[in-house]
This record gives structure tokens, C-alpha cells and sequence, in this order.
């Protein structure tokens, strides 16, 4: 097994039934022509050692696996490609292949082949080869002279092995054809390539939808209408972003109900985010895939169509499909702050003014980036919400815990460290002078 851009892997395009020797292929008159069917099947999986192509699947690696060695204890029947695929890889479309003739042949035996949008993750491509063509593939053995090269995206997933059916030989990167003039021929093969592990992006919370002024570009939410919004190329979100996340919070909403965001539009969503009585602010904090194109989707459910709410969205941060940003490590639950015993930061909060507490040095290392918590408000003296991010803001223009007065709230977050490891709060009602007891309690970190 080979990581490579171009990786070019021999297809097996032959019969079960008439594996010979080459000497005996080579003896056999050949056709005129013969025509080959090829369907391909993209196999996205989240680990080396699911990918059904090795000797002994044990021992599948990422550096280097059992190149070229015949797979005869594995596997020997194949019959159907879905039953190949395990349950945790997922089909994809939109990657390439190309087919070649090599050894000896001087031109290329087929087009361009590209998974189509057919959700399925599958290409075909019929390939006719002419009377040289296939008199090479019927003489040179192993390896043939067909080969198929898989053009693969070396910053969305690393090569893991083809596999091909009506074959009995497979190897990481190698397969033996057998049978080539016997007759027209439909071949399915699989390509599988490993996802590397996501990893972190923390970002100073920034507000990417609103529908009260239409920021995100969309504007009040009718109950089971879905809307859908950009994320990446806001607030800090690159293209490559998989996943983001953030505060998700509903406001002025018309009847009790619920908000669910994912990465498909769902006017009857069949689970839910964010649940709500009438006439309460709410936030939620949530991880959470985006969609194609790098959006999110939001639905609005009330028990009947008709009433609306308004919708907030601040992102916190996002996931990679690489290795450049910072791994999650889990913590035990450990009280970082709490205002009622001078833990952390003494004393109440005053509405609209920032106060840093340090995160870092404790249960959280030095090197972390940002952590992921639990924030609470009681004993408010007013209604209100809570700001914590990297950056000290007495105003701030995003929220993570909207509540009204006299009820003990939380909410999960996850968020950047500031400068020297320390995490800024801000209760905001809506004067100066109110004031509310803060508490958080960190659940674990991110960290290079």
C-alpha cells in the first residue's frame, strides 16, 4: 500500500473460471477485438485496518503494507460490490480515474473516469481493446498490460488498495489479471482511500446569521420552512472545513417549539437541536457537519405551520481533513470558576464588564488552544446573556448563554484560549448595574 498522488494499480479485468497459466494464455488464439465493461465504486473509510484488501487486515498499515503480495487466504469470491464495502466507509463521488496500457502499449485504452453525482459513488466506462491491445494483455502475465491509475486527493484522504471482482489474486496495490480474450467482460472495482482524523480550528466567536437583520443573508424562519446559509468564506471558515462549531439561538419566537441545523435542508426534521417554550431566548451550543457547498440548513418547528422565529448563529471554530490543526484530548470535569466562592474570579459579575480568568495550568496544559466546557449563570438580577471567548469585550456582538431572570442556566461550549491561557466572560443585560453569579467547569482541550 502506497500513498501517492498518482498511484497506478493494475485493475482485474478477468474471469474466475479461466485463471490459466500465462504460457497457456499465450498459446490461445486471440480475439478480434474484446470489450470491457468497467464500474468503479469510491470507498471513503475512516481507518486502515476496515479496508477489505490485505493478506491479513490486522496488520494494514499506512507506510508501506504488503505491496504486491498475492491475497489468496483473504477473500476469494466476490460477487457483489456492496458486500465488500464495510458499514463505517462511505461511497463518494467526484474522483477521478484514468485507464492505461502499459507495458507496451502506446496509447491510452480508455477515457478519463469520474465517480458521477449519483450518491452512489460509482463510474463506468466501457473499454473496446483492439487486436494489439489485447494481444498484450493476453502474453505479458503478471502484471498485464491494463492498468487503471486512481487519481486521488491527497488533502482529503490517503490511498488504501484496489479491489477488483472476479479476481482471486489481489494484493495492496497490485492486481493479476486473468482471462483477458475470453470474453466480454463486466468488472467492478472498489477504491478505497482512508480519511485521516479531523482536527480543530478555534476562532473568536463571530456572528455569520441573524436573521433579525438579515445577516447570512436570510431573513425570518416560518415554522417547518427550511433555510439554508453560507458558513465557509464567513467568519474565519475556510473552503476545507467539514464541520464547524458554535451557538446556535432562537428568539422571538411566535409558538413553543424546536430548531434543528444540520447539513441537509429538513422541513420535518426528525430530530432537534435546540428546544424552546414561547417567549424565552435560548442558545445551544453545537458541533455539526456542513452541508455541500459548505453550508448549514435551519428549520424552525412548531407544532403547526404558521408561527416564526428568529435565528442566531455565531461560529466558534472548525475541522479539517488533515492533520494541520489541534487534536481533542477528553478531561474529567473540573470547576475552573465560580464567582459565589471566589473560585477562579471574585465576586459577581456587573453587567457589561469583561473579566479574564486563567484556564491554563492546571488539568489544562500550557500548549492547549482552546477547551471545550460547561457555562452557567445563576442568581441574575436581571435577564441577560453571556459572552466567553478569547478576547475581552465589555459590548460583545455574539452570545453563548441567553437567559431570562431567575433561572439557573448552562450551556456547552467550545472555545479559544487567549493570550497566557485564559478565557474572558461578559454578563450583558440590559443596562449597566445588574449583576450574576458565573460558573465553568472545563470538560477537556485541543492541543498540537
Amino acid at each position: 500500500m502506497k500513498s501517492r498522488r498518482i498511484l497506478s494499480v493494475v485493475a482485474a479485468l478477468g474471469l474466475m473460471a479461466a485463471i490459466v497459466p500465462a504460457a497457456s494464455a499465450a498459446a490461445a488464439a486471440p480475439a478480434a477485438t474484446q470489450v470491457v465493461q468497467l464500474t468503479l465504486v469510491k470507498a471513503l473509510c475512516p481507518s486502515y485496518t476496515v479496508v477489505p484488501a490485505n493478506k491479513n487486515p490486522a496488520n494494514f498499515d499506512a507506510t508501506g503494507g504488503h505491496s504486491g503480495e498475492l491475497d489468496t487466504s483473504y477473500q476469494t469470491t466476490l460477487t457483489d460490490p456492496a458486500t465488500d464495502i464495510p458499514g463505517v466507509c462511505a461511497r463518494a463521488d467526484g474522483w477521478q480515474f484514468q485507464l492505461y496500457g502499459d507495458p507496451g502499449l502506446s496509447t491510452t485504452v480508455g477515457s478519463p473516469l469520474t465517480t458521477g453525482a449519483d450518491g452512489a459513488g460509482t463510474g463506468s466506462i466501457t473499454v473496446v481493446l483492439d487486436p494489439t491491445e489485447l494481444a498484450l494483455a493476453q502474453t505479458t502475465g503478471a502484471p498485464t498490460g491494463l492498468w487503471i491509475a486512481e487519481v486521488t486527493q491527497p488533502s482529503v484522504a490517503g490511498f488504501g488498495a484496489l479491489r477488483c471482482f472476479s479476481d482471486i489474486n489481489n494484493g495492496d496495490n497490485r492486481e493479476n489479471i486473468q482471462g483477458v480474450g475470453t470474453a466480454d467482460l463486466h468488472i467492478y472495482c472498489i477504491a478505497y482511500d482512508v480519511l485521516p482524523p479531523s482536527t480543530y480550528h478555534a476562532l473568536t466567536p463571530t456572528r455569520i446569521l441573524d436573521s433579525r437583520d438579515h445577516t447570512g443573508g436570510l431573513g425570518i424562519f416560518s415554522s417547518h420552512v427550511a433555510q439554508t446559509f453560507a458558513v465557509t468564506g464567513h467568519g474565519g471558515v475556510p473552503s476545507g472545513a467539514i464541520a464547524v462549531t458554535g451557538n446556535l439561538t432562537v428568539t422571538q419566537q411566535t409558538s413553543a417549539g424546536f430548531l434543528f441545523i444540520g447539513p441537509v435542508a429538513m422541513a420535518n426534521p426528525t430530530s432537534s437541536t435546540l428546544n424552546f417554550p414561547l417567549g424565552d431566548d435560548r442558545a445551544n451550543g453545537v458541533t455539526v457537519a456542513l452541508g455541500s457547498g459548505g453550508t448549514l440548513s435551519v428549520t424552525y418547528a412548531a407544532a403547526t405551520l404558521g408561527p416564526t422565529a428568529q435565528v442566531i448563529f455565531d461560529v466558534t471554530g472548525y475541522f479539517t481533513p488533515d492533520l494541520t490543526g489541534a487534536t481533542y484530548i477528553p478531561l474529567v470535569p473540573t470547576r475552573l470558576l465560580d464567582t459565589r466562592s471566589n473560585s477562579g474570579l471574585a465576586g459577581a459579575s456587573s453587567s457589561h464588564v469583561a473579566r479574564a480568568f486563567q484556564v491554563t495550568g492546571g488539568a489544562v496544559p500550557g500548549n492547549a488552544t482552546a477547551v471545550t466546557g460547561n457555562l452557567t449563570v445563576t442568581q441574575q438580577t436581571s435577564a441577560g446573556f453571556l459572552f466567553i471567548g478569547p478576547v475581552a469585550q465589555n459590548n460583545p456582538t455574539s452570545s453563548t448563554l441567553n437567559f431570562p431572570l431567575g433561572d439557573d442556566r448552562a450551556n456547552g461550549v467550545t472555545v479559544a484560549l487567549g493570550s497566557g491561557g485564559t478565557l474572558s466572560v461578559t454578563y450583558a443585560a440590559g443596562t449597566l448595574g445588574p449583576t450574576a453569579h458565573l460558573i465553568f467547569d472545563v470538560t477537556g482541550y485541543f492541543a498540537h
